[in-house]
């Protein structure tokens, strides 16, 4: 059920770049975001364990990621904002909100808190090497997001994913003793689309136009 929430984000995300004329895509880039969302969609199904809390999360992480990579795209590559300057404007809002969603939905007991910091006080080097290759991950998702743009960046996590499973699946590493159940043949052909759909949007990117920008309205002195 998480998964299939997830693959609603490019969608998310393709419908605000479009709204806020960040780029113009075209039909053919539409029409892929379509069937990489859907195969998606295919490939997760299954036993659904639904609870209202945790769909309301989900999708309210969904529409804050869509959200925060348009306005990285925006900021990075059309406003051409330093990725020092990003951080320095994003990093404590981002702390604020994480550890105020902590504080309300994971440590609001005594208990917890307990645990919590007993936990970072007998190893806290695992928590500072998290921290730091965090930070990293972070610059580095932000500089592929200025470079590629907020949609392809999602669609390539997506795609990455569906290529996971295929390579285990043709490799044996899905079933077996121990090992999850290989996938279903509805659930691969919902794998391969979402690959195809990936291959065609980045073809169609290179090729076409519509990954530029609209023009910018020139600074009024």
């Amino acid at each position: 059920m998480c998964q299939m929430l997830k693959a609603l984000t490019p969608a998310i995300t393709f419908a605000l770049v479009s709204a806020m004329r960040i780029e113009s895509p075209s039909l053919v880039e539409a029409l892929c975001v379509l069937v990489i969302t859907l195969g998606t969609l295919v490939a997760t199904r299954g036993d659904i364990a639904i609870s209202r809390i945790g769909v309301a999360v989900q999708l309210g992480a969904n529409g804050a990621e869509a959200l925060r990579l348009v306005l990285s795209q925006q900021l990075l590559a059309n406003m051409q904002l330093s990725l020092f300057e990003m951080q320095y404007h994003t990093a404590p809002p981002q702390l604020i909100f994480l550890l105020g969603a902590s504080a309300l939905l994971e440590m609001h007991s005594e208990s917890a808190r307990a645990a919590a910091l007993s936990a970072v006080a007998s190893t806290p080097w695992p928590f500072v090497l998290a921290g730091l290759l965090g930070l990293l991950l972070q610059v580095v998702g932000l500089v592929a997001v200025k470079l590629t743009g907020s949609v392809t960046f999602k669609l390539l996590s997506t795609a990455r994913g569906a290529a996971l499973v295929l390579f285990e699946v043709l490799t044996g590493g899905t079933g077996g003793k121990g090992g999850d159940a290989p996938p279903s043949v509805v659930q691969l052909g919902g794998y391969v689309a979402s690959l195809a759909g990936f291959c065609v949007y980045t073809l169609a990117r290179l090729r076409g136009p519509g990954a530029q920008t609209p023009p910018k309205k020139p600074k009024a002195e």
